[in-house]
């Protein structure tokens, strides 16, 4: 017999850093040259600029 409970597997509890995508500009908001407009993922237009997220 065991002489401690057996403990159960821990599952589920990776978490990944916060990427940190989305829209950066607020409504109405003036948009300066250089400026992060919207970060998102597998972006098909244009490419302005490429780091680990698509930056339009």
């Amino acid at each position: 017999m065991a002489s401690t409970k057996a403990g159960g597997s821990a599952k589920n509890l990776k978490d990944s850093n916060p990427k940190y995508l989305g829209v950066k500009l607020a409504d109405g908001a003036t948009a300066r040259p250089g400026m992060v407009i919207v970060r998102q993922r597998n972006f098909t237009g244009r490419i302005i600029a490429k780091k680990v997220a698509d930056v339009v």
